[in-house]
């Protein structure tokens, strides 16, 4: 195994619990998210540059494309039913207390595990 470099973050402990929940919500880890950043950014300045874009503005609308019809991917859709009813369980949350997830947010989702998908089955490819 290749030698390893660790980075030490200081966090502020809600921003911390808040950003674990939504990875957790995903099933990436902090390590796994790092990781990714910094390879993106070993790409150099134009992939740097983008990632602060990406940062510092958030995504507009419609700009992640949906995959297909949520029915032909009913795999996806409970899993992601499931990831959601475990963090809510996680984070104390009552579900008649706020609004479920839009058609759009679960395209979104759906969208996500089909990326999560290519990537475990070797068909991903970095910009």
């Amino acid at each position: 195994m290749a030698a390893s470099a660790q980075l030490n973050v200081r966090l502020n402990p809600e921003v911390k619990a808040a950003g674990d929940s939504v990875l957790d919500l995903y099933g990436v880890s902090p390590s796994e998210l790092i990781r990714a950043l910094w390879a993106k950014i070993s790409l150099g300045e134009v992939a740097l540059e983008q990632v602060v874009r990406a940062l510092a503005s958030p995504p507009a609308a419609g700009t992640v494309p949906a995959v297909a019809d949520v029915s032909e991917h009913p795999g996806a859709v409970s899993l992601i039913q499931s990831r959601q009813m475990d963090f809510e369980r996680a984070a104390g949350l009552d579900p008649s207390t706020y609004v479920p997830l839009s058609s759009a947010e679960l395209d979104d989702l759906v969208y996500e595990d089909y990326l999560d998908e290519s990537r475990e089955d070797g068909d991903w490819h970095a910009e």
